[in-house]
């Protein structure tokens, strides 16, 4: 046996006898470790014209009615919808402050569908006095069920005099657009 093939013969054995060529260690197997996310953070908004209470809201993670204060939630990025049974009002970037300006998209406090949210909200508030705050009764929402508004429309007045006639509310006709914004 040359000692080339002895060499190889003994380190193979040697090999062999060890387990395998290496010291073995046992690690204790540690799990990883478990990564927890933050609750997401729930924000305040109000909506006013003059603060509204009961204006119903929906965001992706959030529903309700708002408070007497106004006061709905959301959380960032978010849009929300605010309604009156089913007359629904744009979709708008959830914020802290939103105004029916906001909600139509535009600077204009007499572009048509503004004056036209704004004297809805105010014909159906429950005493008529808006400036000690704007209260939906929950009547118009039920009344609302089923009714599709378009606040540009010729015919809103038309659209929504059942639900103010209705509603049990202060007014039982739709306000003017003059009352509406003094």
């Amino acid at each position: 046996m040359s000692v080339k093939t002895f060499y190889v013969s003994f380190l193979l054995i040697a090999l062999v006898s060890c387990g395998g060529g290496g010291e073995s260690t046992s690690t204790p197997t540690t799990p990883p470790p478990t990564v927890t996310q933050p609750e997401p953070i729930v924000y305040q908004g109000v909506f006013i014209d003059s603060a509204v209470e009961n204006l119903a809201y929906n965001t992706a993670t959030q529903t309700g009615n708002t408070s007497n204060t106004g006061e709905f939630n959301y959380q960032i990025n978010e849009n929300v919808i605010f309604s009156i049974g089913d007359i629904t009002f744009p979709e708008t970037p959830a914020l802290a402050l939103l105004t029916p300006l906001a909600v139509f998209n535009t600077t204009d406090i007499n572009h048509a569908s503004v004056v036209n949210m704004l004297r809805l909200l105010q014909s159906l508030d429950t005493d008529g006095n808006a400036t000690n705050g704007i209260q939906i009764p929950d009547i118009a929402h039920a009344l609302a069920t089923g009714l599709t508004v378009d606040f540009s429309s010729d015919q809103f007045d038309d659209q929504v005099a059942s639900v103010i006639e209705n509603s049990g509310g202060y007014y039982q006709t739709l306000i003017s657009a003059q009352e509406a914004n003094y």
